[in-house]
């Protein structure tokens, strides 16, 4: 899909949630929309929880993987058109670019704040002093992994101490790439040695 497509068809006056669920039927990705709607709802009661606006948590989490709907060929250029730095290390790995192209939607159409913003546009990676809806976000988009034990231990952590159970999220995604002899992407290293600093000393 093009951008300036899914700019128009969210721009519609349907509700967001029947909009995307509409969309990625269309994409025969409804996959996407089951997971972006879990992410949400996790989101908005971690909001609850810690005392952030839980209707902001679930538009970011609504929003944090519609980048996805649009040709992967195409971020890029978007962001080049937009302005928006691509880094060599996106380039080699142009999946990681759904981020970026998310956390524009949701500033072009809806208007969410810079938080909000930050909070999509770093989902995946994390960074080093995050804000505590990238913290949200982020933890909730891994709360979603296949991978029961992970997920049922970060599960424990979360409501009880939102720090912890980010350092343990991205320790875990460090192991899983390094078992894989991948690279590990140079936000995540940032995020895990911030968090290792704050959190064990």
């Amino acid at each position: 899909m093009k951008y300036n497509n899914l700019v128009e068809e969210l721009m519609s006056n349907n509700p967001i949630e029947e909009t995307l669920e509409e969309l990625c039927e269309r994409a025969d990705q409804l996959d996407l929309y089951d997971h972006m709607e879990h992410v949400a709802s996790i989101a908005r009661d971690l909001c609850d929880q810690f005392k952030l606006d839980p209707k902001l948590g679930y538009m970011a989490g609504l929003l944090h993987d519609v980048g996805k709907l649009i040709n992967i060929e195409d971020y890029t250029q978007i962001l080049d058109d937009k302005g928006i730095v691509v880094t060599e290390e996106e380039l080699s790995i142009p999946e990681l670019l759904h981020g970026k192209v998310s956390a524009l939607v949701a500033k072009e159409v809806f208007h969410l704040d810079e938080n909000t913003v930050s909070a999509i546009k770093n989902h995946t990676t994390l960074r080093k002093k995050p804000n505590e809806l990238e913290k949200i976000i982020f933890i909730a988009d891994k709360m979603t992994l296949t991978d029961e034990d992970f997920v049922d231990n970060i599960s424990d952590l979360v409501f009880q101490n939102l720090n912890i159970a980010c350092y343990n999220a991205l320790a875990y995604i460090i192991d899983e790439v390094e078992a894989r002899n991948g690279k590990v992407l140079s936000d995540t290293l940032e995020a895990y040695l911030f968090f290792k600093g704050s959190v064990l000393f």
